[in-house]
């Protein structure tokens, strides 16, 4: 009877551990040991699925939260949640078996509601709204169950930026006209069907321009990116009175906009390691010189949304 009643009690402990998994994560989303984690990770079964909880090490506080139909965690089955690190709501809404279904929502870092759209399968059905961080609106499109409608967008001063129409699976059909900030046109484009027929570009005082060769450019640091990799290491060092434990490096990746004048925007630690090590990083990449401003292929510049790895290096000596 003794040796029954071990058994069973071993057979629990077995059957607990499987309900419950935890692992550990790198920056990159790859299984590592604690030591060198900055992700934790828990899932438990449940009569649903995998209910799992993905953790930021360093604030200890959550990144994400929702359900899987698999361990391996490739199938979102049910309501998810994302945040910043500082805590804050950064996305929600639901999944079936992979695809976006129903009302999803974004916010800002700030807190301020950035979008609003309601999915069928994956795709966009209905009013999809964006706004800025300042709360204006910037973007609407409607569309049918079949992906076909109307978008119309716009900037912070609510001068229209662009304006067309849609067919089937959302793509760009008949004619469509983009803005210059001044709210002059920037391009007038044709299409058929998602298909790319022909277009006219305008300089911001409304000329039309001859040659119409894709405009489309990245943001960009003067001198090229070995000039800015030379300026994040000319000015990166480790915060006075620490090391680094277990390493001789550390990363911190901080997110950023390059605004239409080139100027940094919004940069936040969206990967921290440590406050002090990402207060340094934050300060770097916010005090970098102007930018090339991005333009986009409507001949108009444009914010460009950038991630930097920012490595701190430790000599050891021996």
């Amino acid at each position: 009877m003794k040796y029954i009643l071990l058994m069973l009690t071993l057979l629990m402990s077995q059957s607990l551990i499987a309900q419950h998994l935890e692992r550990f994560y790198d920056m990159n989303w790859k299984a590592c040991d604690p030591v060198q984690s900055r992700y934790y990770s828990s899932m438990i079964k449940t009569d649903s699925g995998w209910n799992r909880t993905d953790y930021y090490v360093q604030e200890k506080k959550l990144y994400r939260k929702g359900l899987y139909a698999d361990t391996s965690s490739k199938s979102e089955n049910g309501h998810f949640t994302y945040y910043y690190p500082d805590g804050r709501l950064q996305r929600t809404g639901q999944f079936n078996h992979h695809k976006k279904e129903g009302l999803w929502m974004g916010y800002h870092k700030n807190g301020r509601l950035a979008d609003s759209a309601i999915y069928k399968n994956d795709l966009i059905y209905g009013t999809n709204l964006g706004w800025n961080d300042a709360g204006v609106l910037i973007d609407s499109t409607v569309l049918d169950k079949n992906g076909a409608g109307t978008g119309v967008f716009w900037y912070a001063d609510r001068k229209l930026s662009a304006t067309g129409a849609y067919s089937e699976g959302k793509k760009e059909n008949g004619t469509w006209v983009y803005y210059h900030s001044n709210g002059n046109k920037s391009s007038v484009e044709e299409y058929e069907n998602g298909k790319f027929i022909n277009r006219t570009y305008y300089d911001e005082n409304g000329l039309a321009l001859t040659d119409t060769t894709n405009t489309q450019q990245s943001a960009s640091f003067p001198g090229g990116a070995g000039a800015w990799r030379e300026y994040l290491e000319k000015n990166l060092k480790l915060p006075e009175g620490y090391k680094i434990e277990n390493s001789d490096r550390a990363t911190v990746v901080i997110d950023f906009i390059v605004d239409t004048e080139g100027n940094i925007q919004d940069a936040y630690t969206s990967v921290p390691f440590h406050p002090a090590f990402d207060q340094i990083a934050l300060s770097i990449v916010r005090n970098s010189r102007k930018w090339n401003p991005a333009t986009d292929k409507h001949n108009r510049k444009v914010k460009a949304y950038r991630r930097q790895p920012v490595t701190f290096a430790q000599i050891n000596k021996r």
